[in-house]
Protein backbone atom coordinates (compact mmCIF):
# COMPACT_ATOMS: atom_id res chain seq x y z
CA UNK A 1 0.00 0.00 0.00
CA UNK A 2 0.76 3.38 -0.65
CA UNK A 3 3.24 5.12 2.24
CA UNK A 4 4.29 1.50 3.93
CA UNK A 5 7.67 0.53 4.30
CA UNK A 6 8.50 -2.68 2.04
CA UNK A 7 9.08 -5.14 5.06
CA UNK A 8 11.52 -7.57 2.84
CA UNK A 9 13.98 -4.51 3.07
CA UNK A 10 13.76 -3.87 6.39
CA UNK A 11 17.11 -6.22 7.00
CA UNK A 12 18.82 -3.75 5.10
CA UNK A 13 17.55 -0.55 6.34
CA UNK A 14 18.80 -1.53 9.82
CA UNK A 15 21.85 -2.51 8.60
CA UNK A 16 22.59 0.78 6.99
CA UNK A 17 22.26 2.46 10.36
CA UNK A 18 25.20 2.12 13.42
CA UNK A 19 25.05 2.32 16.64
CA UNK A 20 24.75 5.98 16.60
CA UNK A 21 21.26 5.90 14.36
CA UNK A 22 23.03 7.68 11.61
CA UNK A 23 22.50 6.41 8.48
CA UNK A 24 26.20 5.35 6.38
CA UNK A 25 24.91 5.08 3.22
CA UNK A 26 21.57 4.87 0.84
CA UNK A 27 19.52 2.27 -0.09
CA UNK A 28 18.99 1.39 -3.78
CA UNK A 29 15.77 -0.39 -5.00
CA UNK A 30 16.96 -3.13 -3.91
CA UNK A 31 17.92 -3.04 -0.63
CA UNK A 32 21.48 -2.89 -1.33
CA UNK A 33 23.64 -0.09 0.65
CA UNK A 34 25.37 2.38 -1.70
CA UNK A 35 28.55 4.15 -0.65
CA UNK A 36 29.33 7.62 -2.31
CA UNK A 37 32.25 8.30 -3.31
CA UNK A 38 33.88 11.32 -1.28
CA UNK A 39 35.33 13.42 -3.92
CA UNK A 40 36.83 17.30 -4.81
CA UNK A 41 35.01 19.83 -6.86
CA UNK A 42 37.74 19.26 -9.99
CA UNK A 43 37.11 15.88 -9.62
CA UNK A 44 33.65 16.22 -9.63
CA UNK A 45 33.04 18.23 -13.28
CA UNK A 46 35.77 15.82 -14.50
CA UNK A 47 33.24 12.91 -14.46
CA UNK A 48 31.51 11.52 -17.49
CA UNK A 49 28.32 9.35 -17.85
CA UNK A 50 30.56 6.54 -18.95
CA UNK A 51 32.85 6.68 -15.89
CA UNK A 52 29.35 6.50 -13.36
CA UNK A 53 27.00 3.89 -12.48
CA UNK A 54 23.09 4.85 -12.10
CA UNK A 55 22.34 5.86 -8.87
CA UNK A 56 26.05 6.43 -8.09
CA UNK A 57 26.33 9.04 -4.96
CA UNK A 58 29.47 11.54 -4.87
CA UNK A 59 29.90 13.92 -1.58
CA UNK A 60 31.89 17.26 -2.96
CA UNK A 61 33.57 17.50 0.40
CA UNK A 62 35.08 20.86 -0.23
CA UNK A 63 31.68 21.97 -1.67
CA UNK A 64 29.97 20.12 1.11
CA UNK A 65 27.10 19.25 -1.20
CA UNK A 66 25.88 15.57 -2.07
CA UNK A 67 24.71 14.85 -5.45
CA UNK A 68 23.21 11.63 -7.20
CA UNK A 69 23.75 10.29 -10.71
CA UNK A 70 20.34 9.47 -12.78
CA UNK A 71 21.12 7.59 -15.81
CA UNK A 72 18.08 7.94 -18.09
CA UNK A 73 18.32 11.84 -17.09
CA UNK A 74 21.92 11.80 -18.00
CA UNK A 75 22.29 14.11 -15.40
CA UNK A 76 23.54 15.06 -11.78
CA UNK A 77 20.54 16.11 -8.85
CA UNK A 78 22.15 17.98 -6.03
CA UNK A 79 20.14 16.14 -2.78
CA UNK A 80 22.16 17.68 0.09
CA UNK A 81 24.00 20.98 0.73
CA UNK A 82 24.41 24.70 -0.80
CA UNK A 83 26.49 24.87 -4.37
CA UNK A 84 27.71 28.95 -3.14
CA UNK A 85 30.95 30.16 -5.66
CA UNK A 86 32.51 33.51 -5.06
CA UNK A 87 31.62 34.75 -8.43
CA UNK A 88 30.37 34.28 -12.03
CA UNK A 89 33.07 32.50 -13.36
CA UNK A 90 33.03 29.95 -11.02
CA UNK A 91 29.79 27.79 -11.50
CA UNK A 92 30.30 24.88 -14.14
CA UNK A 93 29.71 25.61 -18.12
CA UNK A 94 25.69 25.31 -18.25
CA UNK A 95 24.63 22.32 -20.31
CA UNK A 96 21.63 19.40 -20.44
CA UNK A 97 23.67 17.37 -17.68
CA UNK A 98 22.88 20.63 -15.38
CA UNK A 99 19.76 21.35 -16.02
CA UNK A 100 17.70 22.40 -13.16
CA UNK A 101 20.99 22.81 -11.19
CA UNK A 102 20.95 25.91 -8.64
CA UNK A 103 23.55 27.69 -7.15
CA UNK A 104 24.75 30.65 -4.91
CA UNK A 105 27.08 33.37 -6.70
CA UNK A 106 28.41 35.34 -3.65
CA UNK A 107 29.17 38.62 -5.66
CA UNK A 108 29.34 40.33 -9.06
CA UNK A 109 25.57 39.66 -10.36
CA UNK A 110 23.45 40.71 -7.64
CA UNK A 111 24.48 42.68 -3.89
CA UNK A 112 24.35 40.27 -1.08
CA UNK A 113 24.68 37.72 -3.60
CA UNK A 114 22.34 35.87 -6.33
CA UNK A 115 20.80 33.16 -7.08
CA UNK A 116 20.84 31.69 -10.39
CA UNK A 117 20.20 28.14 -12.08
CA UNK A 118 20.90 26.26 -15.51
CA UNK A 119 17.98 26.38 -17.64
CA UNK A 120 17.28 25.85 -21.26
CA UNK A 121 16.66 28.85 -23.10
CA UNK A 122 15.69 28.20 -27.08
CA UNK A 123 18.36 25.56 -28.09
CA UNK A 124 20.85 27.14 -25.08
CA UNK A 125 21.19 26.50 -21.80
CA UNK A 126 21.55 29.39 -19.47
CA UNK A 127 22.78 30.36 -16.10
CA UNK A 128 19.78 32.52 -15.22
CA UNK A 129 18.69 34.21 -11.91
CA UNK A 130 15.76 31.97 -9.95
CA UNK A 131 13.58 35.17 -9.38
CA UNK A 132 14.03 36.25 -12.69
CA UNK A 133 15.83 39.59 -11.81
CA UNK A 134 18.09 41.15 -9.28
CA UNK A 135 19.64 44.53 -8.05
CA UNK A 136 23.15 45.03 -9.54
CA UNK A 137 23.92 48.25 -7.91
CA UNK A 138 22.83 51.15 -5.48
CA UNK A 139 24.12 54.26 -3.79
CA UNK A 140 23.15 55.61 -0.45
CA UNK A 141 25.61 58.67 -0.72
CA UNK A 142 26.23 61.71 -3.38
CA UNK A 143 29.15 60.95 -6.05
CA UNK A 144 30.42 63.97 -6.76
CA UNK A 145 31.14 64.93 -10.37
CA UNK A 146 35.02 65.22 -10.20
CA UNK A 147 36.88 64.90 -13.73
CA UNK A 148 39.61 63.19 -14.54
CA UNK A 149 41.79 66.28 -15.58
CA UNK A 150 40.30 68.68 -13.22
CA UNK A 151 38.19 69.89 -16.20
CA UNK A 152 34.71 70.38 -15.81
CA UNK A 153 34.05 69.77 -19.49
CA UNK A 154 35.63 66.34 -19.41
CA UNK A 155 33.65 63.34 -19.63
CA UNK A 156 33.86 61.50 -17.26
CA UNK A 157 32.92 58.05 -15.04
CA UNK A 158 30.95 58.71 -12.45
CA UNK A 159 29.42 55.12 -11.79
CA UNK A 160 30.45 51.91 -13.49
CA UNK A 161 29.47 47.95 -13.43
CA UNK A 162 30.66 45.19 -14.91
CA UNK A 163 28.94 42.70 -16.68
CA UNK A 164 30.65 39.20 -16.10
CA UNK A 165 30.69 36.06 -18.43
CA UNK A 166 30.67 32.73 -17.42
CA UNK A 167 32.03 29.88 -20.06
CA UNK A 168 31.26 32.38 -22.86
CA UNK A 169 28.23 33.39 -21.55
CA UNK A 170 27.24 37.13 -20.29
CA UNK A 171 25.10 37.31 -17.63
CA UNK A 172 23.14 39.54 -19.96
CA UNK A 173 21.58 37.72 -22.97
CA UNK A 174 19.26 38.30 -25.65
CA UNK A 175 16.47 40.11 -24.56
CA UNK A 176 17.44 41.03 -21.04
CA UNK A 177 17.49 44.32 -19.55
CA UNK A 178 18.53 46.92 -17.55
CA UNK A 179 16.49 48.98 -15.16
CA UNK A 180 18.61 52.47 -14.55
CA UNK A 181 16.95 54.43 -12.19
CA UNK A 182 19.64 58.11 -11.76
CA UNK A 183 18.85 61.68 -10.28
CA UNK A 184 21.72 64.06 -10.89
CA UNK A 185 21.42 67.52 -9.02
CA UNK A 186 23.54 70.48 -8.86
CA UNK A 187 24.09 73.99 -6.62
CA UNK A 188 24.50 76.39 -9.69
CA UNK A 189 22.98 76.18 -12.68
CA UNK A 190 24.74 78.60 -14.98
CA UNK A 191 26.12 75.54 -17.84
CA UNK A 192 24.54 72.66 -19.74
CA UNK A 193 25.47 69.33 -18.12
CA UNK A 194 25.35 66.41 -20.28
CA UNK A 195 24.38 62.44 -18.91
CA UNK A 196 25.57 59.90 -20.63
CA UNK A 197 25.31 56.00 -20.77
CA UNK A 198 28.31 54.00 -22.54
CA UNK A 199 28.99 50.31 -22.80
CA UNK A 200 31.83 48.49 -24.02
CA UNK A 201 35.11 46.11 -22.66
CA UNK A 202 37.76 48.74 -22.27
CA UNK A 203 36.22 49.44 -18.53
CA UNK A 204 37.17 53.56 -19.56
CA UNK A 205 35.62 56.51 -21.22
CA UNK A 206 36.61 55.30 -24.74
CA UNK A 207 33.46 52.90 -24.50
CA UNK A 208 30.97 52.57 -26.66
CA UNK A 209 28.33 55.58 -26.48
CA UNK A 210 24.99 54.38 -26.03
CA UNK A 211 22.91 57.36 -24.60
CA UNK A 212 22.98 61.03 -23.90
CA UNK A 213 20.41 63.83 -22.09
CA UNK A 214 21.48 67.18 -21.91
CA UNK A 215 20.06 69.32 -19.08
CA UNK A 216 19.36 73.19 -19.94
CA UNK A 217 21.19 76.03 -17.79
CA UNK A 218 18.61 76.93 -14.97
CA UNK A 219 17.83 73.33 -14.21
CA UNK A 220 19.03 72.11 -11.30
CA UNK A 221 17.89 68.62 -11.06
CA UNK A 222 17.32 65.29 -13.61
CA UNK A 223 15.43 62.99 -12.70
CA UNK A 224 15.25 59.44 -15.33
CA UNK A 225 14.22 56.11 -15.65
CA UNK A 226 15.86 54.23 -18.27
CA UNK A 227 15.58 50.67 -19.96
CA UNK A 228 18.39 49.16 -21.58
CA UNK A 229 18.00 46.26 -23.60
CA UNK A 230 20.05 43.63 -25.33
CA UNK A 231 18.48 42.87 -28.92
CA UNK A 232 21.44 40.39 -29.66
CA UNK A 233 24.80 39.74 -29.00
CA UNK A 234 26.39 42.86 -30.20
CA UNK A 235 23.33 45.03 -30.78
CA UNK A 236 21.87 47.37 -27.12
CA UNK A 237 18.58 50.08 -27.36
CA UNK A 238 17.70 52.48 -24.70
CA UNK A 239 13.77 52.03 -25.21
CA UNK A 240 11.67 55.59 -25.92
CA UNK A 241 12.18 58.57 -27.57
CA UNK A 242 15.84 60.54 -27.88
CA UNK A 243 14.72 62.94 -25.23
CA UNK A 244 15.03 63.13 -21.60
CA UNK A 245 11.78 62.23 -20.64
CA UNK A 246 11.36 58.99 -22.71
CA UNK A 247 8.02 57.87 -20.75
CA UNK A 248 5.73 60.90 -21.25
CA UNK A 249 3.33 59.75 -23.74
CA UNK A 250 3.87 61.37 -27.48
CA UNK A 251 7.12 62.61 -28.33
CA UNK A 252 8.37 64.63 -31.48
CA UNK A 253 11.52 63.00 -31.18
CA UNK A 254 12.17 59.55 -32.99
CA UNK A 255 13.05 56.39 -30.95
CA UNK A 256 16.02 55.69 -30.49
CA UNK A 257 18.32 53.72 -32.69
CA UNK A 258 20.09 49.88 -31.74
CA UNK A 259 23.55 50.51 -30.79
CA UNK A 260 26.41 48.05 -31.93
CA UNK A 261 29.13 47.30 -29.11
CA UNK A 262 31.83 44.69 -28.47
CA UNK A 263 30.32 41.26 -28.50
CA UNK A 264 29.06 40.74 -24.82
CA UNK A 265 29.89 36.85 -24.66
CA UNK A 266 33.03 37.59 -25.64
CA UNK A 267 34.47 39.27 -21.92
CA UNK A 268 33.59 41.26 -19.34
CA UNK A 269 31.89 44.24 -20.48
CA UNK A 270 30.98 47.53 -18.41
CA UNK A 271 27.99 49.76 -18.23
CA UNK A 272 29.15 53.43 -17.12
CA UNK A 273 27.19 56.58 -16.41
CA UNK A 274 29.24 59.43 -16.99
CA UNK A 275 28.83 63.42 -16.58
CA UNK A 276 30.48 66.48 -18.27
CA UNK A 277 29.64 70.30 -18.25
CA UNK A 278 29.13 72.90 -21.30
CA UNK A 279 32.20 75.16 -19.45
CA UNK A 280 34.99 74.58 -16.80
CA UNK A 281 32.78 75.19 -13.98
CA UNK A 282 32.07 73.75 -10.98
CA UNK A 283 28.47 73.45 -9.98
CA UNK A 284 28.61 70.77 -7.72
CA UNK A 285 27.06 68.25 -9.95
CA UNK A 286 26.52 64.90 -8.44
CA UNK A 287 24.80 61.74 -8.87
CA UNK A 288 22.08 61.83 -6.15
CA UNK A 289 21.05 58.49 -6.31
CA UNK A 290 21.02 55.50 -8.51
CA UNK A 291 19.86 51.92 -9.17
CA UNK A 292 20.17 49.53 -11.51
CA UNK A 293 18.52 46.12 -12.20
CA UNK A 294 19.04 43.38 -14.32
CA UNK A 295 15.57 41.68 -15.53
CA UNK A 296 15.87 38.37 -17.73
CA UNK A 297 13.33 38.92 -19.78
CA UNK A 298 14.70 36.44 -22.77
CA UNK A 299 13.90 33.66 -20.43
Amino acid sequence: MSGQIDVSRLGAIRAALNSAGNIAGFIDRDGNVMKQASILWSEFLALTPAMVANEAVAYVRDKQCLFVWNALASRWFIIGGRLVFDDFTQPPAPSAKWEGLRCRVKSGIGIGGAEIEVRLVGSAYLWRYTSGRALLDSINADILFTPSDGNYTTESLVRSFAIPINNLKSIMQIGDFFEIRSVVGRAATATTFTRSFRLGTAGTIGDQLIETVNTSPGQPTSGEFNILRRKASNKVIVAGAISGNKWAGTSGSAPNPEVTVTDLDSATSYLHLTLDQSANTNESVALKDFHLHLVHAGG
